[in-house]
């Protein structure tokens, strides 16, 4: 008999920064889809690219706003592949299952929390966000986010099987 968990933990894995990337740009979109989701349903700004842009804006003020729209989404899928770097190093450790990326996600969800709570407090005269609401989408965001990531660990993965 075979034994699977080899290869689910992997301990040959030779990942590549492209296929982190990949990754990385597929779960940030994943995620950015959900807010954009919550933020369209509830009619609260939700899209964390938009509210980078806005501390982008307060800084530079006669920036125009392409500039602010473009920094906030390159810097949220930086923060995107950072996420996915630690999240697939995690994977040569545990298993890469659904249970596992829901732990991850909820682990990502409060470390975004706690980042975007105290940017939210430090900059409460520039964003203009419910603070639950929003930190309660980010959780679920960043579970979306972690889950995506282990499916394109283990999909390509599949045929070893």
């Amino acid at each position: 008999m075979k034994n699977n968990d080899a290869l689910l933990f992997n301990e040959s894995y030779q990942g590549s920064i492209k296929e982190c990337l990949i990754i990385a740009i597929l779960a940030t979109l994943a995620m950015s889809v959900f807010s954009i989701l919550m933020a369209n349903l509830y009619k609260k700004e939700f899209r964390e690219p938009n509210l980078l842009a806005k501390l982008f804006e307060h800084h530079l003020k006669d920036s125009p706003r392409w500039l602010s729209i473009t920094s906030g989404y390159i810097i949220h899928f930086l923060v995107g592949f950072v996420f996915t770097s630690v999240q697939l190093y995690v994977y040569l450790l545990i298993a890469p299952v659904w249970y596992n990326a829901i732990i991850l996600g909820i682990i990502n969800g409060i470390i975004a929390c706690i980042i975007w709570y105290i940017t939210i407090l430090v900059y409460s005269d520039v964003l203009f966000i419910k603070v639950g609401n929003f930190l309660y989408q980010l959780i679920f965001a960043h579970i979306i986010f972690s889950m995506v990531i282990m499916l394109m660990y283990i999909l390509p993965r599949l045929p070893q099987l």
